[in-house]
């Protein structure tokens, strides 16, 4: 539930409280679900760098209370905007743990609402992205791959598009994908000849879908962002997708080879142009 200018999320996880914590501070664990490289540390008083090399974008941290394994909170101070505060909770509820993440920090106009809603869809997908590494690849590193690029529609063109079986007929595949709700499966055999299997892990229309594929070990998350909350008709489209077992997944350089194409077929689509299958 959100207050005023923070957004607040809270998760159960079936994992004890010091493994949820070793996820939010080790470095390397941090890494396997959250930021793709990590500078510094997060321990009391210090201070890190997120890295996203594939999307070209990082955020300097500053520790301001490390209670370990209960409590976590993260200072950021990003060029140009207010200070923005993350704190992490962490409470044992038997063998698991429920996971409260508050983000705060966000302008008190139609601008900040639009990306508190951004936000609270962004931590919601994360923390489902989290629950399925700890459940099967906790300690695993990943090899990462993205493909970001403009595009001239607003967010209620790009929601159908990536979270609707109809929508990814229009730029993904030939036939439209029997996509129900998280937990459930799918098959798609993608423009690139790709044939991919999994279950949605979580949807936040019209914002992100996270997607876990057996044939990679990974995961593909297809995400619209409004670049500027108040012009309705720009957004950045993403597709992200790692592997957490990249040598034993064949499939793997052939789909991040394919991700650029899939960029563009999506963001032409999008922008208003026919979708291509080739």
């Amino acid at each position: 539930m959100d207050h005023g200018d923070e957004v607040r999320l809270v998760t159960r996880l079936d994992h004890p409280p010091d493994r949820v914590w070793r996820a939010w501070t080790e470095p390397s664990w941090l890494c396997g679900w959250h930021a793709e490289d990590m500078q510094g540390e997060l321990h009391a008083h210090g201070q890190a760098t997120l890295k996203w090399p594939s999307l070209g974008a990082e955020l300097s941290l500053a520790v301001q209370s490390h209670a370990p394994p209960g409590r976590l909170v993260l200072r950021a101070g990003p060029s140009g905007r207010p200070p923005q505060v993350l704190t992490i909770e962490i409470a044992a509820a038997g063998s698991a743990s429920v996971m409260t993440v508050t983000h705060k920090g966000f302008t008190d106009d139609a601008a900040g609402r639009a990306e508190m809603a951004g936000t609270r869809a962004g931590w919601y997908v994360s923390s489902r992205v989290l629950e399925h590494y700890l459940d099967q690849f906790a300690g695993y590193d990943r090899a990462c791959a993205s493909a970001l690029g403009p595009a001239a529609c607003g967010l209620e063109t790009i929601g159908p598009l990536i979270t609707t079986g109809a929508g990814w007929a229009r730029w993904l595949c030939e036939d439209e994908v029997a996509l129900s709700g998280e937990g459930e499966r799918f098959v798609v055999h993608t423009h690139d000849d790709l044939i991919l299997s999994g279950h949605i892990l979580a949807v936040r229309s019209p914002y992100q879908l996270a997607l876990a594929i057996d044939e990679i070990s990974g995961v593909i998350v297809l995400r619209g962002i409004q670049i500027d909350p108040l012009v309705t008709g720009a957004c950045l489209l993403g597709i992200q997708a790692w592997s957490w077992q990249p040598d034993e997944a064949p499939l793997w350089p052939d789909l991040v080879d394919s991700l650029a194409g899939s960029l563009s077929r999506l963001t032409a689509t999008a922008s208003g142009g026919r979708s291509a299958s080739a």
